[in-house]
C-alpha cells in the first residue's frame, strides 16, 4: 500500500494541475469575453453607420422633397404673376384707351 506521503503528494499533485487548468480557463474565458466585448463594439458602431446612413438618406431625401415644392411653388407664383401683369397691361391699354378717347371727344 501507498504510505500516506505519496497519497498527499498526488493529492497536492492533483491540486496543482486543477489549480492549473482554472487558472488556464479563467485566462481564455479572459479572453473570450474580451474578443466578445470588441466584436459587441464592432457591431455597435456597424449598427450606429448604418443609421446614420439611413438617416442622411432620410435627410437627402426630405431636402429633395422641400426642393421640389419649393421649385413648385415658384413656378406657380411666375404663372400667377405673368397673368397679372398680362392683366394689369390690358386694364393698362384700356384705360389707356378710354382717355384717349374721351380727350378726342372732348377735343
Amino acid at each position: 500500500m501507498k504510505t500516506t506521503a505519496e497519497k498527499l503528494k498526488k493529492v497536492k499533485e492533483a491540486e496543482d494541475r486543477a489549480a492549473e487548468i482554472i487558472s488556464s480557463s479563467r485566462s481564455e474565458a479572459e479572453e473570450l469575453l474580451r474578443k466578445a466585448r470588441e466584436k459587441a463594439e464592432a457591431y455597435k458602431e456597424e449598427e450606429r453607420k448604418w443609421a446614420r446612413l439611413a438617416g442622411e438618406q432620410e435627410l437627402e431625401r426630405r431636402l429633395e422633397d422641400a426642393r421640389r415644392e419649393a421649385e413648385e411653388i415658384r413656378r406657380q407664383y411666375s404663372e400667377k404673376r405673368e397673368r397679372l401683369v398680362a392683366t394689369a397691361r390690358e386694364r393698362l391699354g384700356e384705360a389707356v384707351a378710354l382717355l384717349l378717347g374721351k380727350m378726342e371727344e372732348a377735343g
